[in-house]
């Protein structure tokens, strides 16, 4: 397999974990049930026989109250999941493609200058090292060494940040907007502009922002690498590569 369809794959599959969050808004209130101890009783029947492989009797609630404070759970843990195996994959193509990290990294920013995004706090940064500074974080977030890269982030904790909610919009032709503003003014410009066209616009996470144009840059850097396009410059013309703008 090409090392660029091996990454679309892994990363993809890395997304499967995302159902997991589709249970739980469909099973809440067998969830809740769960929660208030009204299967107890069934629960203890379970005990009585041998458990197979893995398998558990219920999922331990810990301080859980509700279907609610689960959801909540399941999907930070879904996007801390899909963050580390993001970096995962961006390492393995890397691999893939016979070189080191610290030379892949610095290559990429060198052919894809545009390849960073503006975090919350308003600072500008690669989108790279803003995946290795939050993978860091996740893995080692009370190794004091690492305080250093949540200045840098501009953070009190990893899942705030990445929880961020970021208003987005896209055009489909070369327009790819983004703001901090849920309301930002630039984006309901240019929906008036686009009104009757086909278009995407929503909230979501500064994570989702994030996955979508680390993928995006790693599939333009594939095609310059592979000859299909000469630099970024063509990669933008063509519409192939067309980083996010974020504005007020």
């Amino acid at each position: 397999m090409e090392p660029i369809n091996r990454f679309n794959s892994d990363v993809e599959r890395g997304k499967y974990v995302s159902f997991a969050v589709k249970y739980i808004l469909a099973n809440g209130e067998d969830i809740q049930k769960s929660i208030d101890g009204l299967f107890d009783e069934e629960r203890k029947r379970w005990i009585s026989r041998k458990l197979r492989g893995s398998e558990h009797p219920d999922i331990e609630w810990l301080k859980l109250s509700s279907s609610n404070e689960v959801l909540r759970e399941a999907v930070w843990n879904v996007f801390r999941y899909r963050a580390i195996n993001l970096k995962v994959c961006c390492d393995a193509y890397a691999a893939d493609l016979g070189m080191g990290c610290k030379d892949f990294y610095n290559t990429i920013a060198t052919a894809l200058p545009s390849s960073k995004v503006n975090l919350p706090n308003g600072s500008e940064c690669s989108l790279f090292d803003t995946l290795k500074l939050v993978r860091d974080q996740l893995a080692h977030a009370n190794d004091p060494k690492h305080r250093s890269d949540r200045e840098r982030l501009g953070i009190s904790d990893v899942r705030s940040f990445l929880l961020t909610k970021v208003r987005f919009f896209d055009d489909g032709l070369d327009k790819r907007l983004a703001s901090y503003d849920l309301c930002s003014q630039n984006i309901q410009g240019e929906l008036y502009l686009h009104s009757g066209v086909d278009y995407e616009n929503g909230s979501f996470s500064f994570y989702e922002i994030l996955e979508q144009e680390i993928c995006n840059a790693i599939n333009a850097y594939d095609a310059i690498r592979s000859g299909t396009f000469n630099d970024e410059a063509e990669c933008i013309e063509k519409g192939f590569w067309r980083p996010v703008s974020f504005v007020k």
